[in-house]
């Protein structure tokens, strides 16, 4: 994985293998390859699971606390909360995760990071 990530940093073979791409004011200008195009559609991917899957998270956490609220069980409704909590605090981690090491990547690269980086980060 290392050695991706510093090919992914290694400014002219990622364009050779992305294509030339740039990012201005948050969109993406250039060409992007045919291979490009497959590393956009990841960045696409990994962005959607960072908002899907918390969001199915909560919700099957609220569903599952609703039943046993309805079902009246004192030591449902508690296992349901603490099953809330859970599931709330792992949606957030899987949010924060991914927001954080886009972040982090972006700053450690800086400049030399194109292309390839470009079409993960900024897949729309």
């Amino acid at each position: 994985m290392g050695n991706f990530m510093m090919f992914l940093a290694n400014s002219e073979a990622a364009k050779k293998l992305c294509g030339s791409v740039t990012v201005n004011n948050g969109k993406l200008r250039g060409e992007i390859t045919d291979v490009g195009q497959i590393v956009q559609l990841v960045g696409k991917i990994v962005s959607i699971f960072q908002i899907a899957i918390p969001i199915i998270l909560v919700v099957m956490g609220l569903v599952s606390l609703g039943k046993a609220v309805v079902a009246s069980k004192d030591d449902e409704v508690k296992k349901a909360t603490s099953g809330l909590i859970k599931k709330l605090i792992l949606a957030a981690a899987i949010f924060f995760v991914i927001a954080i090491v886009k972040l982090v990547l972006t700053l450690v690269g800086g400049q030399d990071m194109d292309s390839c980086w470009n079409l993960i980060n900024y897949p729309w």
